[in-house]
């Protein structure tokens, strides 16, 4: 184990937190999402990021030009783009900077035209209590449908109608085992984690590869210099596409017109 994890149960109303973190160039205009680390096991009450082999995490496409991050201060990690045409290769997760690098720039695409490594089956488990009612609930919200595609759908509309976004979500109650459960059948509110949290344990209750991601989410515009604050951070999931890759997956309400199968922010209506 790697030691990184999110805890859940303390999970409470967001703090408002506006000091600047990262200060991001890109050549391209549009919504950006910068990976810091993505979680592999859930267990009720939380994620956690565990010791895996290395993963090519590289587009194999044209690039579309470059971004640079300046962090302030070092940061454990590399932020990562959808999708880097650069070289990049991910342990537990996350891109170790073990150069302690404070700037630093990729050359970006916005297609995945270089199928990542197939995943595990460490993407499809759950807690034997999770997977027990999440199939029932699974079962009910694809119905018929048969394509990944179509289930991974079912399930992005499902989670993002659910309940209504709030800063302020309240913690789960202490005698709750199981944080997703809480949060599609008794919570009425809730945010990005809880968002995030409740797709990726449907989508691995549907057999679908998938696991939690946590990083920054901004808006950029071409060529200016975008600081982002520590109220950006994000998370979403990524689900894997078979004969594609590992693709990020939208389903936090105030997001919703973002799908980002790419740095460029593809927009779906």
């Amino acid at each position: 184990s790697s030691g990184e994890q999110v805890n859940l149960k303390t999970l409470g109303p967001q703090t408002t937190l506006r000091y600047p973190v990262l200060e991001v160039t890109a050549d391209v205009g549009g919504v950006l999402y910068l990976r810091e680390r993505d979680y592999d096991v859930y267990s009720g009450v939380g994620w956690e990021a565990t010791t895996r082999r290395k993963e090519q995490f590289t587009s194999g496409a044209p690039s579309l030009g470059s971004l640079t991050i300046v962090t302030y201060g070092v940061r454990g990690v590399l932020y990562v783009p959808y999708y880097s045409t650069s070289q990049i290769s991910m342990i537990g997760g996350a891109v170790d900077n073990d150069r302690n690098l404070q700037e630093y720039s990729y050359r970006v695409s916005d297609t995945l035209a270089e199928k990542t490594d197939f995943p595990s089956v460490r993407y499809k488990k759950l807690p034997k209590e999770t997977q027990e009612w999440a199939k029932i609930l699974v079962r009910q919200i694809v119905g018929y449908t048969k394509s990944d595609r179509e289930k991974m759908q079912a399930i992005q509309k499902y989670v993002r109608n659910h309940g209504a976004y709030d800063a302020n979500a309240e913690k789960m109650d202490a005698s709750c085992t199981d944080f997703a459960k809480w949060f599609l059948k008794e919570g009425e509110t809730g945010y990005c984690i809880h968002y995030a949290t409740a797709t990726a344990v449907l989508l691995r209750a549907a057999g679908i590869p998938a696991r939690y991601v946590e990083g920054y989410i901004v808006d950029c515009e071409a060529g200016v210099g975008t600081a982002v604050s520590k109220q950006q951070a994000h998370a979403w999931v990524e689900y894997y596409r078979d004969g594609v890759g590992w693709i990020p997956l939208e389903t936090t309400p105030p997001y919703g017109r973002y799908f980002p199968f790419s740095s460029l922010g593809a927009v779906t209506t």
